[in-house]
């Protein structure tokens, strides 16, 4: 539940009707659970799935297994099976917990060596897990809780051994894959510092480059989020790229991104279609770069005079953008800026 614009575990209001339907579930899940002799720890998640719809589209399946189970749909044999197998699918493996205490533990390690002030390992790996578990909105199991409280009495393989456990905790999930979860784990790590300091993705550093080069390869156009329909939306194409030369217009809003190759430049076995509605601009930009002379399918939503909106897919062909380092007020006729805030009393 969303209060003043933060997040809160609290349950602030109740559709009756959900309410009773709800706890009629629980009570036949309780007797059904008693009669079949489950798990405790099975009891307990069945309880707090069935209580209350999670985020997770994984564990949104795995409800549907406890809801199954309670309609009779599924017998308790059969539920325990479909249980293990779900579960299976969405446990981390160590190997990739080790990768990912390596990689923050790299990280914690410059921090120590190189930051102004002497700082412990303990805080900033304490940092680290508190910031990704309120980044994802989950709490930390008590036994891990009372260890990240104890933390600045571990020892180094201790600490390993607490990033691992946490992180596995989490298990996959999409919302922090390709490596999105050591990259919140280090922002908040880094941060607990001081407000300067930060991590910065290589993701992001490649835009970073990519506008401080003013040369890349893409279709070109400068694009920000459209916060009214929840869109990407063109701020201006750049002059002489292949958008321009396509006839993509300021305003126009980008609503899917097609392509063709990977990244590397290899041939789909089909397009893939990407959906822009509720995208990052970060993201998008990724979905929208690739190889030189490949092509890629924006397709923009584009509001006519008359108050009617055309969908206009422009097919284009990633080329060498060189970015225009003076912008002005308007386009002239001609295509080259007007520059004049007032001609009248020359301000630019």
């Amino acid at each position: 539940m969303l209060a003043r614009g933060r997040s809160t575990h609290f349950v602030m209001t109740t559709n009756p009707e959900v309410a009773e339907e709800v706890a009629e579930q629980l009570k036949r899940f309780q007797a059904l659970a008693d009669k079949a002799g489950l798990p405790p720890e099975v009891v307990k998640e069945g309880v707090e799935l069935l209580s209350q719809m999670p985020r997770l589209e994984s564990l949104r399946d795995l409800r549907k297994k406890y809801q199954a189970l309670v309609a009779g749909k599924l017998t308790p044999g059969e539920f325990q099976s479909e249980r293990d197998a779900l579960q299976a699918s969405i446990k981390l493996s160590r190997d990739d917990a080790e990768e990912f205490c390596d990689r923050v533990f790299k990280v914690a390690r410059i921090a120590d060596e190189n930051y102004v002030k002497p700082v412990k390992l303990a805080d900033l790996i304490t940092a680290g897990i508190k910031g990704l578990y309120r980044h994802l909105e989950e709490k930390l199991p008590a036994e891990l809780q009372e260890r990240v409280d104890n933390a600045s009495g571990l020892s180094d393989a201790q600490l390993r051994k607490l990033v691992i456990d946490a992180r596995m905790h989490l298990g996959r999930r999409p919302d922090i894959k390709k490596h999105k979860d050591s990259n919140i784990f280090l922002e908040w790590m880094l941060n607990s510092l001081d407000q300067h300091s930060t991590y910065i993705s290589p993701e992001a550093l490649r835009e970073f480059e990519r506008q401080t080069n003013q040369r890349f390869i893409g279709v070109g156009i400068r694009i920000v989020k459209d916060f009214e329909t929840d869109l990407i939306r063109v701020s201006t194409p750049i002059r002489g790229s292949p958008a321009y030369e396509a006839g993509i217009r300021t305003g126009d809003l980008l609503t899917k991104i097609i392509n063709y190759v990977d990244k590397d430049g290899r041939k789909l076995p089909e397009p893939t279609t990407i959906e822009c509605k509720g995208m990052a601009t970060t993201d998008a930009v990724t979905h929208i770069v690739g190889k030189r002379g490949t092509k890629v399918t924006l397709v923009m939503e584009r509001k006519l005079a008359d108050g009617t909106t055309n969908i206009i897919p422009f097919d284009l062909i990633r080329n060498t953008v060189v970015v225009e380092t003076i912008l002005g007020v308007r386009r002239n006729p001609d295509d080259s800026w007007d520059v004049f805030l007032d001609r009248a009393n020359k301000i630019v």
